[in-house]
């Protein structure tokens, strides 16, 4: 995963030749778990962190501010602490049936960008979902189907951890995932890694959907701080 500032000039929201965007939050409702489930919603990981902090909402958009372009006056807030005493450290953050944008659909011919400020240094990877179905991004394709970890590089951590790409942290900064990048139907090491049911391949029968963020941690015990501005794609 690469992290660029984002400079979009005569782009247009939906249009093949811009962005298209599948959550901003800016017309949800405050304090909904829109999108984005919270962090200890997930049994794959709820036993990885401490019970404190569950943070998972809409809120709006506070210090610090988003100095990227597009940024909006609303976010998703979320906040999770990992343990001390697990190999692994990780939030599984779900779409799962949210009431706000469940499970929405994504394409692998292009780029998913994701806007965020995070307070410490994590991991990040993305959680796809290969459906029966097709549709339109962002649109609901679903529960049901095999889930790989997707990544420009870097995945396979300690414990069974993702990991992913390494984000700084106190800055805002898009994170780019290039989907279109990553091979199709075939072995794909450090990009495409198995985590429930799959077979380390992006070989869908139908197409893909966000099933979640993995945020995964260095290795020492720590809050994680997430504000999420903006989750789209572009070509």
């Amino acid at each position: 995963m690469r992290v660029w500032p984002l400079i979009m000039m005569g782009v247009l929201p939906g249009m093949g030749f811009g962005q298209t965007v599948i959550q901003d939050f800016e017309t949800a409702a405050l304090e909904s778990g829109t999108l984005f489930r919270q962090p200890r919603y997930s049994g794959s990981t709820s036993g990885l962190l401490e019970n404190q902090f569950n943070l998972g909402r809409v809120v709006r958009m506070g210090a610090p501010a988003s100095n990227l372009a597009g940024a909006g006056q609303q976010c998703f807030e979320a906040q999770f602490e990992f343990k001390w005493n697990r190999a692994a450290k990780w939030c599984r953050l779900t779409t799962f049936n949210t009431a706000g944008t469940p499970n929405p659909f994504v394409d692998v011919t292009r780029k998913l960008r994701i806007d965020l400020w995070v307070n410490a240094p994590v991991y990040l990877a993305a959680g796809l979902r290969e459906v029966g179905g097709v549709g339109a991004i962002g649109a609901n394709g679903g529960t049901t189907g095999s889930i790989e970890w997707v990544a420009n590089s870097g995945l396979g951590g300690p414990g069974g951890q993702p990991n992913g790409q390494l984000l700084t942290g106190g800055v805002w900064q898009t994170v780019e995932i290039d989907l279109g990048a990553i091979p199709k139907g075939v072995l794909a090491p450090g990009r495409v890694l198995n985590f429930a049911g799959g077979n380390n391949i992006l070989n869908a029968p139908g197409g893909y959907t966000l099933e979640h963020l993995a945020f995964s941690g260095l290795d020492q015990h720590y809050t994680v701080h997430v504000l999420i501005d903006r989750v789209y794609m572009v070509p």
